[in-house]
């Protein structure tokens, strides 16, 4: 909500077809529309109103102090405040050019979290969210490491943080870094808002989008490693599409290729990198029939592919 300017939107789609979504932005002064901050220099609450309908929202901007200790080469990006109520602390390493989350110690968990081992790692996950974080004897944080796959699929309120990132965050190099394949779509702006999609920012997800816990021990058991600092983690953070480019999908790289048979099957592209994860998207979709996809370029398909989807929803 970009309540300070006067500014908010909507969002909403169709449960029973993600694909028809619908996204608007209101300002204050139209449409009987007003959007007024507290009064008397308070920024805590902002009241809206639309025709004779009014409402009074509450701000809660603890999360932008971040008082956190920082490992060689990490720089933090932002605190937010997530949908489950957990407050997080986006973090970049510098030398692995890696983003990853953790949770804000200031604030005590929301909900009741549950400890489960994978060796020596100790995991807990929220009872109510099913967020996975990896405990860090080292350093004593709690890195969000998976998110529960149904969560995203049905965009609730657990479906992970990457949302939640500020919108007006001057992200852009961090996000290139990180990201490459970003230019193969034709870069992103400052904010981390792809050029040629002006309505889709990029998903910050490192973390895996897990179906059951004991899958989800069985992937970690050969992710994680014992080490002081971020090498302990940094194989659970890490994104198919840190590394993917297009190239990939044209037969030079990692990808298949380009003779696959065209089918790009639900949830199973193994070519770009979906910026969503849903059955459908508009910006995204993940089916291309025709005139309903108004993303990639067809020949950016291949046959399914059994390896689960590398992104998250938006």
């Amino acid at each position: 909500m970009d309540a300070a300017e006067g500014r908010f939107s909507v969002g909403y789609f169709d449960a029973h077809d993600p694909n028809d979504m619908r996204v608007a932005m209101f300002e204050d002064g139209r449409d009987e529309v007003t959007v007024k901050l507290g009064g008397d220099g308070d920024r805590t609450s902002v009241r809206i109103a639309v025709a004779d309908v009014q409402r009074t929202f509450l701000l809660d901007d603890r999360a932008f102090a971040v008082d956190l200790t920082l490992l060689d080469g990490e720089r933090i990006v932002s605190g937010l405040l997530d949908e489950s109520g957990h407050f997080l602390v986006l973090i970049f390493n510098e030398a692995a050019d890696r983003f990853y989350y953790v949770r804000n110690p200031a604030f005590p968990a929301p909900e009741v979290m549950v400890e489960e081992t994978v060796g020596p790692h100790v995991l807990r996950f929220g009872e109510r969210s099913r967020f996975c974080f990896l405990v860090h004897p080292a350093t004593g944080r709690e890195i969000l490491i998976a998110v529960h796959a149904d969560q995203i699929r049905r965009n609730t309120w657990y479906d992970g943080p990457f949302d939640q990132v500020p919108p007006r965050l001057s992200i852009g190099d961090l996000v290139r870094r990180a990201y490459p394949y970003v230019e193969d779509a034709g870069g992103v702006d400052e904010h981390g808002v792809f050029l040629e999609r002006p309505d889709s920012r990029i998903a910050i997800s490192p973390y895996i989008a897990y179906e059951s816990g004991p899958r989800l021990i069985a992937e970690l058991a050969t992710r994680l490693v014992v080490g002081p600092g971020p090498e302990a983690w940094l194989g659970a953070v890490e994104e198919r599409k840190n590394t993917w480019r297009a190239t990939d999908a044209e037969g030079t790289g990692a990808g298949p290729p380009p003779s696959a048979p065209r089918r790009h099957e639900s949830l199973r592209s193994r070519t770009w990198p979906p910026n969503h994860w849903a059955a459908s998207s508009r910006t995204w979709p993940a089916e291309h029939d025709g005139p309903r996809s108004t993303s990639w370029a067809p020949n950016r398909m291949v046959e399914e592919s059994r390896e689960p989807p590398p992104s998250t929803p938006r």
